[in-house]
């Protein structure tokens, strides 16, 4: 890997940051489902088009790695909080036990 590289590493690993905060803001405007439901649109788009990346220049590439992960961060976050509204306690233990 070339210092370039590890320099990307480090600038899709902090968009997990400002994903956090947004997804809270979100999930105060429009509530945890349709935050949920956005997120996994953001982070599914940027990631398809990851697969025409051959296309794209690097910082094109950075800014869809960028919001593939922060999108797939924010929307981890939201479903913790809201798991615990749906399913019961002894559910939710009988399927942490699973794993």
């Amino acid at each position: 890997m070339t210092e370039n590289d590890y320099l990307t590493v480090i600038v899709t690993t902090a968009a997990e940051f400002p994903a956090y905060i947004i997804a809270i803001l979100l999930i105060d405007l429009i509530g945890r489902k349709k935050t949920m439901a956005l997120m996994l649109l953001i982070a599914a788009v940027s990631t398809f088009c990851l697969t025409k990346c051959r296309l794209m220049s690097r910082g094109v590439i950075e800014l869809l790695l960028f919001c593939s992960r922060g999108a797939a961060a924010g929307w981890a976050q939201v479903l913790y909080v809201y798991t615990p509204e749906v399913y019961a306690t002894k559910l939710r233990a009988v399927a942490i036990g699973r794993l």
